[in-house]
């Protein structure tokens, strides 16, 4: 009898752990439910929309954002990408305002036309999200979808790729073109607005731009976000490609952060993040670069210490799986991050803290987006010199002081370092004028950005500028007052687009006897000339026969000629005067049209 009730109770064990490896089984390989959203063509955003077992909340006993995880590797053929994940609340909350639900996205852009497949894995555990080597996932999904080419043309960066780093000085799209960026550098506050949910006591309105909003352009919750999207209409319309902003103020202003309270950095805030994604989906629409900055100076240490440590970890990886699919991007990882002005002491991050987050957001980023950092500019040389030659860092954006006279030789001397170290880095001017000064209305103070910042910067080489607004930057609604600044700028980015073969080209002002030169000796000159007039080109043994043309750089319009058609011979050749107005400032370009 007890023999009996002995194998009885083993077969009702073995038939239990049956049961249970059965559904274990099933739980780790069923097709959970996925649906796919978003034009399914090449370089666009498609997002795969994952419904989780389980519903979670931003304020939830567990955490969505660092005891849950999903990891989705998208493969084409021999290439594959793995794309992190990010809880989406009820997949509406740009216009719910959902704290909870069980829907998770994945936003991919594929590089690739055809047949696109995704498996993805969902894990729940303490801190998973922070592992280095996630394992045991409890729910694992799959499916595909098919890429068409692109239908897109212009300016709008669906229709050229992914704009990445390529161990060159200007970086490069899918497409083979290359980007040289110019625009708003201000308000670093750009997001303190009230449209987005969650941002109390917001600094803009941008009010002047909501007739720039045009009928069929994204709002949210109703009827929001048409001034600041119609901002970014503005912007475009006069020629400008990038803008500049932080995504977590805390010291000059304090109302711009991703969570749902500014000191709260493990519980982020879905609506408000979704309301910003909209916006940034139409700057890409729109062919504006986002130069996304994750720190401001006051606040580089406050996470963990500068350390690589859970709130770090999360933020980084929140910030990517949430926004790092958008085709023209930067990761700046700290504004001034180098002046020793933050609530930890005065501290700065350490080279090896910079290195370790530039390693970390690489590694996260399938992508190969640009990373860089913003100076201060008497420690230039400190923060810089350390980090030449590290091959997850790619960028340096410059402040310079209040004088505006040293910037081309300031990009210079970067880009010439970063070169001999194997290593070019794109290098542009992204604050300049000093603390309490920027560009404003005045004309002569934009003509003088306009000489010394912008065409200093191009003619230096330099991956391009972004403008500093001085003081008014935090509170500014009207950029129209600016107009002068953002079309000379839309101005100089065509005429590099439009003529010069900028990236075989270097800074040669030894080349001329007066203005500043880029070349390609015996093959294509650039020379700008801030005071008008004429000078020589010294073109050496290379014997040339070239066509001279004049740019307006105040006006563009279509190339000019001058008192010469042509340039002919060897040594130091005179490049002629300009067409008209011959104490203003002009561009020379020669080479064969």
């Amino acid at each position: 009898m007890k023999k009996k009730m002995m194998n009885l109770n083993y077969r009702k064990v073995l038939k239990t752990k049956l049961i249970l490896t059965a559904m274990l089984s099933w739980l780790v390989n069923s097709s959970f439910a996925a649906n796919v959203s978003g034009e399914l063509k090449l370089w666009h955003k498609i997002t795969v929309n994952y419904t989780s077992q389980n519903s979670y909340s931003e304020t939830g006993k567990i955490n969505p954002y660092t005891d849950c995880r999903l990891d989705v590797i998208f493969t084409n053929g021999q290439k594959s990408y793995t794309v992190s994940g990010y809880f989406a609340a009820d997949g509406d909350a740009a216009n719910t305002g959902a704290t909870s639900g069980n829907i998770w996205k994945i936003h991919f852009t594929p590089n690739e036309i055809g047949n696109w497949s995704y498996s993805g894995k969902f894990y729940s555990g303490k801190n998973v999200a922070a592992s280095n080597n996630p394992t045991h996932p409890i729910e694992i999904f799959n499916g595909s979808f098919n890429v068409e080419n692109t239908d897109k043309l212009g300016r709008d960066f669906r229709g050229k790729g992914i704009l990445q780093y390529k161990g060159e000085r200007y970086p490069l799209f899918d497409n083979g073109s290359r980007f040289i960026k110019a625009g708003p550098g201000d308000p670093e506050n750009l997001l303190s607005i009230a449209d987005f949910d969650n941002t109390p006591n917001a600094k803009h309105t941008y009010l002047e731009h909501e007739k720039d909003w045009k009928k069929g352009d994204p709002i949210w919750n109703g009827n929001k976000g048409k001034s600041i999207i119609g901002l970014m209409n503005y912007l475009a319309d006069q020629g400008c490609n990038t803008q500049y902003f932080l995504l977590w103020t805390g010291g000059d202003d304090k109302m711009v952060w991703p969570w749902i309270n500014p000191t709260d950095y493990l519980h982020y805030d879905v609506s408000k993040l979704e309301q910003w994604e909209i916006l940034f989906s139409h700057m890409t629409k729109l062919g504006i670069h986002l130069h996304l900055f994750f720190h401001e100076e006051e606040i580089d240490m406050i996470m963990n210490s500068g350390n690589l440590g859970l709130e770090t970890r999360i933020y980084f990886r929140e910030m990517i799986a949430r926004f790092g699919h958008h085709n023209a991007l930067t990761w700046n990882m700290g504004e001034e991050i180098n002046r020793g002005l933050d609530f930890q002491g005065g501290k700065d991050p350490s080279t090896k803290q910079i290195k370790s987050w530039a390693d970390y957001i690489s590694k996260l980023d399938c992508y190969n987006h640009p990373i860089g950092v913003h100076t201060y500019p008497p420690k230039t040389q400190n923060l810089y010199q350390p980090l030449l030659g590290h091959k997850t860092f790619h960028a340096a954006t410059l402040q310079t002081s209040d004088t505006l006279d040293n910037i081309n030789k300031q990009v210079k001397e970067w880009i010439d370092k970063s070169k001999k170290s194997k290593h070019p880095w794109l290098v542009s001017n992204d604050e300049q004028g000093g603390a309490a000064t920027g560009i404003d209305p005045n004309e002569e103070r934009m003509t003088e950005y306009r000489k010394k910042v912008l065409w200093g910067t191009l003619m230096a080489g330099g991956w391009g500028v972004e403008y500093y607004f001085g003081r008014e930057g935090f509170t500014v609604n009207n950029f129209r007052k600016y107009e002068q600044a953002w079309r000379e700028a839309g101005n100089a980015i065509r005429f590099f687009e439009d003529y010069v073969p900028f990236w075989e080209m270097e800074s040669a002002n030894n080349l001329v006897s007066h203005g500043l030169c880029l070349a390609n000796p015996g093959d294509a000159y650039v020379i700008y000339l801030e005071n008008g007039g004429s000078t020589y080109l010294d073109v050496g043994s290379n014997k040339i026969s070239l066509e001279v043309k004049w740019f307006n750089p105040r006006t563009a319009g279509k190339l000019q000629n001058g008192s010469l058609i042509k340039l002919e011979g060897t040594g130091k050749l005179i490049v002629g005067d300009p067409p008209s107005e011959q104490l203003e400032d002009w561009v020379v370009i020669i080479k064969k049209f």
